[in-house]
């Protein structure tokens, strides 16, 4: 039988589909889970006939459950959907990922990061806060910033813009698929620091092996640059120097899929 995955797989997909228009409360379909199967062991019905509308149900029950389940601490019950300053208290959920540009021969540098929040301050006062938030700063977050660390950071929390026109990508939407409703635009480095100076962990190990990679590659041939940057890109994923000029001439030449096949292209807003 050519492609068995697809008797599996799209019944749940759809399952999950129909879970995000949002009408599906989840204990109804938890229990068309529960019937299903007895009805179709009573009926006597083929096993294949049966897995299909139990997969379909399974993929309803579970994405409705993770959307309906919202704690009473999280983020989306206290923040409105207008735009406020605040100080997040949390710890860092990936390691900072950056993003220059060349404008007039000057490198701007933008790091990217994501919080898991434990507490919030406001203009009312402090309280426990849950959920993860998508924090930008406009420089070079330094190499003690990694997954792992708690940290305290101050600035402006908004929701993530929505699409312009129907049919158009929402970053908004791309997000929440990765749990994340909110973000934080922090100003200056100031507005940045550690809770966990006097002990704090130990890099993951996937960090420390890429920047012993990136020291690795660069050391023969002279220190970083943009030849270095690229050649990072190419080997390790990392896409801090994969702007829009630089990537480009791969385009016009055909040969972006090799940045795409690692992974290295996604939105970012």
């Amino acid at each position: 039988m050519k492609r068995p995955m697809v008797w599996v797989v799209v019944p749940y997909i759809l399952g999950i589909a129909l879970a995000d228009t949002g009408w599906v409360p989840f204990w109804p379909a938890f229990a068309v889970c529960a019937v299903l199967p007895m009805l179709a062991c009573a009926a006597k019905v083929s096993r294949t006939v049966t897995l299909m509308p139990v997969l379909f149900g399974l993929g309803l029950a579970n994405q409705t459950f993770h959307l309906d389940r919202l704690p009473v601490d999280d983020l989306r019950n206290q923040l409105g959907d207008g735009q406020q300053i605040v100080t997040l208290t949390g710890r860092l959920a990936t390691t900072p990922e950056h993003r220059v540009s060349d404008i007039n021969g000057e490198e701007y540098w933008r790091s990217m990061v994501e919080l898991a929040v434990s507490e919030i301050e406001t203009d009312t006062g402090r309280s426990a806060a849950s959920g993860t938030v998508h924090v930008s700063a406009p420089f070079r977050l330094a190499k003690r910033y990694y997954a792992g660390r708690r940290v305290e950071v101050s600035g402006v929390i908004k929701r993530p813009p929505v699409a312009q026109a129907n049919g158009m990508f929402s970053y908004r939407d791309y997000l929440a698929r990765h749990g994340i409703h909110f973000q934080l635009r922090a100003k200056t480095p100031r507005d940045w620091s550690f809770l966990d100076e006097a002990k704090p962990p130990a890099p993951p190990m996937s960090v420390r092996f890429q920047r012993w990679a990136r020291d690795s590659l660069a050391k023969p041939l002279g220190g970083e640059d943009d030849v270095v940057r690229l050649l990072w890109a190419m080997t390790l994923g990392w896409r801090t120097s994969l702007s829009g000029e630089v990537a480009k001439p791969f385009m016009y030449s055909g040969t972006m899929h090799i940045f795409a096949i690692r992974g290295l292209l996604h939105p970012v807003v």
